[in-house]
């Protein structure tokens, strides 16, 4: 248990509390049943900051979601070139939505050359494809 409001506290308080959780089997009206209790233990020398630090370089929804979309559109063009219109109506089945394909088709192609291209070149339909 860490304290929320440490610029109140002392830096040497700034420490938190271990627990666990333990079952205590307890009799009530003649039955036996069994409930949890903390148990408290010494102190902690994890702070805030260090877990909020933690959190900051944790990928949130977002990063994991791309890389998902990244594995389904390498696994989704693995056979060839698709319109664009199938990837986002396939994506959108698959739990994925415009904004998160276009990031894993940027994370994918990096700083080469684009995954995406008109066919007929410059008026056609948007196809999306595999740079190997």
């Amino acid at each position: 248990m860490l304290s929320g409001k440490l610029n109140l506290v002392a830096e040497n308080q700034q420490s938190g509390l271990k627990f666990t959780y333990e079952d205590v089997p307890l009799e009530f009206k003649g039955r036996w049943t069994t409930l949890a209790r903390i148990a408290w233990g010494g102190s902690s020398k994890v702070t805030l900051d260090s877990i909020m630090q933690e959190a900051k370089h944790a990928p949130g929804p977002e990063a994991v979601k791309t890389k998902a979309a990244m594995s389904w559109l390498q696994e989704f063009l693995a056979e060839g070139s698709k319109p664009s219109s199938e990837i986002f109506e396939s994506g959108e089945v698959a739990g994925f939505n415009k904004k998160i394909l276009y990031k894993a088709k940027e994370s994918l192609q990096g700083d080469g050359p684009s995954m995406a291209f008109r066919d007929p070149p410059g008026r056609g339909q948007w196809y999306w494809k595999l740079i190997p």
